[in-house]
């Protein structure tokens, strides 16, 4: 498979250069991959965040689960 980049970052009203390819596995970034630049990039793959998200029972906290 051949990705090509985009000219400008596909991040709505962002008008730096698209630098990476990007996909999310967030529900609120599923489906966007597309090309990025560096910092709106990391929102979309979010890689140091947890694959899926809980709130706790007895407090109402959001904890990760993966």
């Amino acid at each position: 498979m051949k990705t090509r980049l985009s000219e400008r970052c596909e991040w709505e009203d962002c008008k730096k250069k698209a630098t990476t390819f990007a996909s999310g596995h967030e529900d609120r970034y599923e489906g966007r991959a597309g090309s990025y630049c560096d910092e709106h990039a990391e929102w979309i793959a979010d890689e140091g965040g947890p694959e899926y998200t809980a709130s706790c029972p007895n407090c109402g906290c959001m904890f990760g689960v993966n």
